[in-house]
């Protein structure tokens, strides 16, 4: 009986999450990060993933790498395997959760309460729902893993749950640096458990420091700021970013995926710091003085787990993200478990469990409607930039990213994108579209100059916007290319767009390539070929730029040169099977003999 209503109650949390996260098993990659972790020149010499931290951000997380080039090994490119697995591990955070909240002194009921709300929190589904921060779900796993295994280790004195806990503390940190919080909460763990603080509490602390946080150092390192470069009024900022995850917790109605800089005005920021003791307030009226111990565990958790991602300036483009909230709220989850179960215990009579589970329901169904609209955000990059600019129009970054869906013609990232385009034109169009003949080809072409379209449209935005103007020409260069590619009859203003781009950085060795190509439809060869040994100069392993330049060769009758260059490609890419045809080629008409195009 015991087995079966556990059962149940965990297919329960089961079923909600499949309701909430069924669209993202359809979801892309983003053109966001995601790029770096699904095609990486590490996974080349997987042993350098140990050495290197991670390019898209900036941090070391080798582990994270290492479980990306394991899946590329198995499905290659697949998102949808890629979106199965971040599913799969959050079900298993969740399920450490419910274990966690039970060994801390949680009844069943309330344990249950607080997987359930971990399991749907909106602010969690960008941790799940984005491929590439599977390094919160990964570290939360091994995280969880080391306080389950530390609580073992204090109730038994079992030295082998000790060493366990070491274990997944260090995979935690070689997850994501996030976890350097674990020994300031394996302190907190002592605290609930009601173990004293001895100095030998503190020496069982010890080994964590010494293998966690020198892996973070690498990463604070990486990522030092210069003092001189804090905004004015940090310590306010630093207060607003600690007050706004609480908030945003409590309240998640205003999601996005990136946020902008608050503007700390006084009225604001009171109301930030206000709400969250409110809600303490609210906490101590319904549980008691028996909900003291959850609420200084929720706060103090929450504090040790996040306080050195709380912003003293806004050099970077997330001055707060939900995604740093993902481990962080389980204090919060289980205070929330505990509040509501408490008032369950309260309701002796038929009409307030009424009451009672009428509220649950309605919070339930706020919950999971919520992250359901969220997990939508995720569904791609157009969408993704587009919901960004819903709410700052302006905003370079996402005005450049969402060009870049529009303009990027790549299966790994394009689905849903085309149904997000229709979407710019009367939907009657398409229904009268769709009894046509030819009705998928002229869908076709019909959807490719509506991209080019969204995309001239979001670049007249971005040419007013300020800032590096380079993105602007090369974009614009890119979709009036697309326009022309069966006329050539823009070729020489596509190639003065190349040049502005390149004059702005003269170090990009696509531009170089890309102005390479606008030269040869205008059948300026000796320009082309220029271009080609530059782009070959800025990035001497790059395979298309050696056919570009030795075909440029062979057009302006450079016969030697092209040898050249394919004797540099035999070494570089030994496994390229059109090297030895292209020098036999070459060594003929070198020769004289006149062989068949």
């Amino acid at each position: 009986m015991k087995y079966w209503r556990a059962g149940l109650m965990g297919g329960g949390i089961g079923g909600v999450m499949l309701l909430v996260f069924w669209s993202v098993f359809t979801a892309q990659y983003l053109n966001y990060d995601d790029p770096v972790h699904v095609v990486n020149d590490l996974f080349a010499t997987p042993w350098r993933i140990f050495f290197t931290p991670d390019s898209a951000c900036t941090i070391y997380v080798p582990l994270s790498m290492i479980s990306f080039y394991i899946e590329q090994i198995i499905f290659k490119s697949n998102p949808y395997a890629a979106h199965v697995i971040n599913f799969l591990i959050h079900a298993g955070v969740v399920l450490l959760v419910y274990r966690l909240a039970c060994r801390l002194g949680l009844k069943k009921a309330a344990a249950y309460i607080a997987a359930l709300i971990f399991a749907v929190h909106p602010m969690h589904v960008e941790s799940v729902a984005w491929v590439s921060e599977r390094k919160d779900l990964l570290y939360s796993v091994f995280y969880l893993g080391a306080v389950l295994f530390y609580c073992s280790y204090v109730e038994q004195q079992n030295r082998r749950a000790y060493f366990f806990a070491l274990v997944c503390g260090l995979a935690s940190a070689l997850s994501k640096p996030m976890a350097l919080s674990l020994p300031l909460v394996l302190f907190l763990i002592d605290h609930i458990k009601g173990r004293k603080f001895t100095w030998a509490s503190v020496l069982d602390k010890l080994p964590f420091f010494v293998i966690i946080e020198p892996l973070v150092l690498i990463t604070y390192v990486l990522n030092s700021r210069d003092m001189a470069a804090v905004v004015p009024g940090g310590l306010a900022l630093w207060a607003w970013c600690g007050a706004f995850y609480i908030n945003t917790f409590f309240w998640p109605v205003h999601l996005l995926p990136v946020y902008g800089a608050p503007a700390l005005t006084g009225f604001p920021l009171a109301v930030y710091i206000i709400l969250p003791a409110a809600g303490g307030v609210v906490a101590w009226m319904i549980g008691g003085a028996r909900a003291r111990p959850w609420l200084v565990f929720a706060f103090l958790f929450y504090i040790l787990s996040t306080f050195f991602v709380w912003r003293f300036d806004t050099q970077d483009l997330n001055v707060v993200a939900d995604r740093y909230m993902y481990l962080p709220s389980l204090g919060f989850c289980l205070l929330a478990g505990f509040v509501l179960n408490a008032w369950l215990e309260m309701s002796t009579t038929v009409i307030r469990k009424y009451i009672f589970f009428g509220f649950a329901a309605v919070l339930l169904l706020l919950l999971a409607g919520r992250a359901c609209q969220q997990v939508q955000v995720w569904d791609n990059g157009f969408r993704f930039w587009g919901n960004i600019l819903k709410d700052r129009p302006d905003a370079a970054f996402a005005l450049k990213g969402r060009i870049r869906a529009a303009l990027l013609f790549d299966p790994l990232f394009d689905r849903g994108v085309e149904e997000d385009i229709k979407k710019t034109v009367d939907q009657r169009y398409w229904k009268r579209l769709a009894g046509s003949p030819e009705a998928t080809e002229l869908a076709g072409r019909k959807v490719f100059y509506l991209r080019q379209l969204s995309a001239l449209r979001d670049l007249k935005a971005l040419g007013r916007a300020k800032g590096d103007k380079k993105d602007y020409y090369h974009f614009l260069a890119v979709a009036h290319e697309n326009l022309d590619r069966r006329r050539h009859i823009m070729s020489q203003r596509i190639f003065n767009e190349y040049s502005l781009a390149i004059n702005l950085d003269a170090k990009d060795s696509l531009l170089y390539f890309s102005r390479g190509l606008a030269a040869l439809r205008m059948k300026n060869d000796a320009a082309a070929l220029k271009d080609a040994l530059m782009a070959v100069k800025l990035e001497p392993k790059e395979p298309t730029y050696y056919d570009l330049a030795v075909f440029c060769a062979v057009r302006s009758g450079n016969y030697r040169l092209a040898m050249a260059l394919l004797d540099i490609e035999a070494v570089l890419f030994p496994d390229k099977v059109s090297v030895p045809r292209d020098r036999v080629k070459i060594d003929r008409w070198m020769s004289g003999v006149q062989i068949e195009k």
